[in-house]
């Protein structure tokens, strides 16, 4: 069975009607609001879906890398 972190590589791959351009708007929302959230498990799954998606749509992250870098600090806070 295939966990988030495979279905996040098979998303940013470019499959069929589904790729970085379009995956990225709606993960640049979710993932703010993720780092953002008081539960640590929730920052750390940010974290994780990053790192997922830049093995399929590196190329389309660097529009959003500027926004990922400043929330690095929130990841750590208790």
């Amino acid at each position: 069975m295939a966990d988030g972190n495979q279905h996040m590589k098979w998303l940013g791959c470019g499959r069929p009607g589904v790729g970085g351009k379009e995956l990225m708007p709606v993960a640049n929302e979710l993932l703010s609001q993720m780092f953002q959230h008081p539960n640590w498990t929730h920052r750390h799954a940010a974290l994780l879906a990053v790192s997922a998606m830049a093995e399929g749509c590196l190329a389309e992250m660097y529009e959003m890398l500027d926004s990922i870098v400043a929330y690095v600090p929130l990841i750590a806070l208790p």
